[in-house]
């Protein structure tokens, strides 16, 4: 059998954990940022919502941690689990905060409410990965 026809190696589980890793950071952080502008008035993910996605990647976090300690892949249910509640509370909190005028003053949604979405998607794709990769 040549090379080119040869299947690949798994990834190490290290490398199977950075893209969770990343997401768990991205979402952390998009957590605590800013999620909402109205004029000069400024709402933090942990004034509302952002708890929720806090807790989210503490526990997707936790997750990581655990299986590589073990020097085994995550849980891909948890870390699913995680993903999806995560990306239905950002995808709900951009629609309610596109939608809310204050006078004729527009809000805006903030960076954080961003990076959270992202952080989402990105661990939604790190499982699908992980499921590709089997």
């Amino acid at each position: 059998m040549d090379a080119a026809s040869s299947p690949t190696p798994p990834a190490s589980a290290t490398t199977q954990l950075a893209l969770p890793t990343a997401a768990v950071a991205i979402l952390v952080v998009g957590s605590i940022g800013p999620w909402a502008t109205i004029g000069s008035f400024t709402k933090n993910g942990l004034d509302g919502d952002g708890i929720i996605t806090l807790v989210l990647a503490l526990v997707a976090g936790l997750t990581v941690l655990v299986s590589l300690a073990r020097s085994r892949p995550s849980s891909r249910v948890v870390l699913g689990i995680c993903g999806v509640l995560a990306l239905a509370t950002t995808v709900i909190d951009v629609i309610d905060v596109s939608g809310t005028e204050a006078g004729s003053v527009s809000a805006s949604v903030g960076w954080g409410l961003w990076l959270a979405l992202a952080g989402a998607v990105l661990l939604l794709a790190a499982v699908v990965a992980r499921l590709a990769n089997r």
